[in-house]
């Protein structure tokens, strides 16, 4: 009979996260500090990012009250809405996003000449950092490199939103682990009774 309970115990414990529920979450930073543009039709309010002295552009994204809280993160994927980025044409400039370790996630795709709103997509699954229910991904936007003969201080490119949102698996529920211990502690009453 104990093995018969042991048996049972331990496939509910490794059948649980297979079994457990997927929870989706998003989290959106609208950028409207310098104004609003419309470009082909469509408008942004937006914040005009420009990074001399080599000096980042950076925020974060804050995952807190997630609920349940997660235990870990499926995927990630970072939706950033920008304008007026060369790409790199003639060396202008090259403007890219990093992590908070200064770790490249990608390059920013060219919004200008025309200029347009552009939403670029990373995968950040692996870098948010964080535990139960407050979690947070830490994201720069800087210039590569840039032309110093048309602009000394590089160009400025507008940012308007930055969305993270993707699954995550919650910690497993106290509920399943309160039943199972009840279980067993009635059962070793009943059979010491």
């Amino acid at each position: 009979m104990k093995r018969l309970m042991f048996i049972t115990i331990l496939c509910a414990f490794m059948a649980g996260p297979t079994m457990a529920d997927i929870y989706p979450f998003s989290d959106t930073i609208d950028f409207s500090a310098d104004g609003s543009a419309t470009f082909d039709g469509t408008t942004h309010d937006y914040t005009a990012v420009d990074c001399p002295d080599d000096t980042p552009f950076s925020y974060t994204h804050n995952l807190v009250g997630l609920d349940p809280p997660a235990e870990a993160f499926l995927d990630a994927t970072l939706y950033v809405t920008h304008a007026k980025n060369l790409a790199g044409s003639n060396s202008y400039e090259l403007w890219f996003i990093a992590d908070s370790a200064s770790q490249k996630i990608g390059d920013l795709s060219k919004s200008q000449n025309p200029n347009k709103w552009v939403n670029d997509q990373f995968d950040v699954t692996n870098l948010i950092t964080g535990s139960g229910a407050n979690w947070s991904l830490q994201i720069m936007v800087d210039e590569e490199q840039w032309n110093p003969t048309i602009s000394p201080n590089g160009l400025t490119m507008f940012l308007a939103e930055s969305t993270v949102a993707g699954n995550y698996v919650p910690v497993p529920a106290a509920v399943v682990l309160g039943i199972l211990g009840l279980g067993v502690a009635g059962w070793k009453l009943r059979k010491f009774a």
